[in-house]
């Protein structure tokens, strides 16, 4: 940790981060300080987004993997709750898709994916999901979509969270946040322990007799530290700490009795940044360290395995503003250090070094949002493709606008794809595309409407395949993923009264030979309904899957399902001191579904709890 701690010193005096988009992004609260990297309003003008306000406990109990599954139209693969969830935002697989944290994409080394339920809703104030290619700002992976995970504003508070549920759920939870006037700090811990001992229906045997699932159990915890510094009214310091470790049980398919099979995860990730803005310009330094390691065990396989991964990232970048036109060119280098038993006991590194550059300016009396881009990214000493990126949002009048991108994009091997044993692959090309997309927007008064087409095609496609004894990724041919979105939003408020309703909708074919993907389902499609009043907050959520095939010849396919669940929720002030009570009804309908061939889902199940939060404003 001494190292650690030196290492990231020594980055944050060198390092130079400075991205274009932040220098109109980049807040500074004087009175109550928060810095954020969040580039989303601006990073792509031709990217629709989806923000998911965390804020209330009924959402914030929640995984990343259950918040964008409810909120969304896209497909998360979940094994089983507790268990492995990937993203597979239009038609794309879990590698494809980046998750940013203070700026800092956070895909696995060794994999290249993230698994959603890893991440709790509890740590952060809001989870943003932008579809559509953005390679040219994150680098490899970023084509289905970006996943933003946003801070929560730092105020003067203490708050405490009780859950309790089905299958022996037990969550507790305690934030804190100091804010003075050139400093915060934040900190947040939880703890959370389920024997995911639910009922299911096992449709492989005789009758679809309702079982117990075996082998589940979850207990996971961590702790999130935010300090926020302000040494001058123009420069602002972020240092952040996460560490989570986790303790699953993976339970099996329906058609093995048993498992005994358990993966613990330990993960620390520490960030730090720097930033000075002027009138025209902005200087930021950013470094980031990250250490991950996994421990899998299985008696009856005997399987005994550890994996381990260390990040280290600097971040440079300069950005200049001249009346209507921003520029922006920076660096950053990634060094990855992996060891596993799979790569029978060597290290293998990954460097990358990238330079980003784009340029985005302001036309016919605003009316024109115009952003050109380009990553150059270096790997282990070879240029990989260049990766350019043009978007655009065009207002035709103050109730329709017009806005697409079409964006080189690309997806480097990951270790376990080049070196595990058995298996591996050095002959492994990296994957190339090209992603475009145009969208359709109409506004008026509390009502929107958007209708979005897209259509990517990706060359080398990777994929592990089944051999002889093993299984090995190869390069297969060009993937084209195509289709459209389409979303509605409305609000009305009536005196004390406010309604609200969001509908969301996407068909997309994901073909390689003229051949659907496995768990590639065409459609998917989610809806909100809502109603606040009084304090009360009541929401009916329901979210549909279509069928997916689960064989590359298209034989055999899983039915589609519709999932539902209420939130209900009550909010008492009183002075410095506020209560808000909580149940989430999940399920409602006991539908029998699988979103992974013969992995169990539950039947009807809850969450119910409270926060109490004391708070106390500064004095001004």
């Amino acid at each position: 940790m001494r190292c650690t701690i030196k290492y990231l010193f020594f980055l944050l005096i060198w390092s130079v981060n400075l991205k274009a988009q932040q220098l109109l992004d980049t807040t500074l609260f004087i009175k109550e300080i928060e810095i954020q990297s969040n580039r989303i309003p601006e990073t792509q003008p031709g990217l629709q987004i989806i923000q998911i306000d965390l804020s209330k406990p009924q959402q914030s109990i929640l995984t990343a993997s259950e918040i964008l599954q409810r909120n969304s139209a896209g497909f998360i693969k979940q094994y089983s709750p507790g268990a492995l969830a990937s993203p597979g935002f239009r038609g794309t697989g879990a590698a494809h898709t980046a998750t940013v944290w203070n700026g800092f994409n956070l895909q696995n080394g060794m994999n290249g994916q993230l698994d959603l339920n890893l991440l709790p809703g509890f740590l952060f104030g809001a989870i943003s999901l932008q579809e559509g290619a953005n390679t040219a700002n994150w680098g490899s992976g970023a084509i289905g979509a970006t996943i933003f995970l946003q801070s929560s504003k730092i105020e003067n508070h203490i708050a405490v969270e009780q859950m309790l549920g089905s299958w022996n759920q037990h969550r507790t939870a305690i934030s804190a946040g100091v804010s003075r006037k050139f400093w915060s700090l934040s900190v947040k811990a939880f703890q959370y322990q389920s024997s995911n001992r639910f009922n299911f229906q096992n449709t492989t045997e005789f009758g679809s007799p309702v079982r117990k699932q075996l082998n589940a159990e979850v207990k996971f915890g961590g702790l999130m530290q935010e300090l926020n510094i302000l040494p001058s009214k123009k420069q602002a310091i972020k240092i952040a700490t996460w560490y989570q470790k986790s303790n699953r049980e993976l339970p099996t398919i329906m058609t093995v009795p048993t498992s005994n099979a358990a993966q613990q995860d330990d993960i620390l990730r520490i960030t730090a940044q720097w930033k000075y803005e002027a009138e025209r310009f902005l200087i930021q330094m950013k470094s980031g360290f990250f250490d991950e390691k996994i421990l899998y065990n299985d008696s009856i396989s005997n399987i005994h395995s550890t994996n381990r991964s260390k990040t280290y990232i600097q971040d440079a970048d300069f950005s200049y503003r001249l009346k209507q036109t921003t520029f922006q060119i920076g660096l950053n280098d990634t060094r990855i250090f992996a060891s596993a038993d799979g790569f029978a006991g060597h290290q293998h590194v990954q460097a990358r070094t990238a330079i980003f550059a784009s340029i985005r300016s302001l036309f016919f009396k605003n009316k024109l949002n115009v952003l050109a881009s380009a990553r150059q990214e270096q790997l282990n000493g070879k240029l990989l493709a260049f990766a350019p990126s043009f978007s655009f949002k065009y207002f035709i009048n103050s109730i329709l606008q017009v806005k697409g991108q079409v964006a080189k994009t690309y997806r480097i091997p990951t270790l376990n794809d080049l070196y595990w044993i058995p298996g591996g692959n050095e002959a492994l090309k990296s994957e190339s595309g090209i992603c475009s997309e145009v969208s359709g927007v109409f506004e008026f008064k509390k009502l929107q409407f958007i209708i979005t087409g897209f259509y990517n095609d990706i060359q080398d496609w990777i994929q592990w395949v089944p051999g002889n004894n093993y299984w090995s990724p190869h390069n297969i041919e060009n993937v084209i993923s195509k289709g459209v979105s389409v979303q509605f939003i409305w609000s009305k408020n009536m005196r004390k009264v406010r309604l609200l309703a969001n509908i969301q909708a996407q068909y997309c074919e994901t073909e390689r030979n003229e051949m659907q993907l496995i768990y590639s389902p065409n459609l998917s499609a989610n809806q909100t309904i809502g109603i606040e009043w009084k304090g009360i907050d009541a929401l009916f959520q329901t979210h549909y899957t279509g069928s997916s095939f689960i064989s590359t010849d298209n034989s055999s396919s899983l039915p589609g399902y519709f999932v539902s669940n209420i939130q209900l929720s009550k909010t008492v002030n009183h002075k410095t001191l506020s209560g808000n009570f909580f149940i989430n009804l999940n399920n409602i309908f006991n539908t029998t579904y699988q979103v992974i061939a013969w992995r169990a889902m539950p039947l009807r199940w809850f969450q119910a709890g409270i926060r109490i939060t004391f708070s106390k404003k500064n004095k001004q």
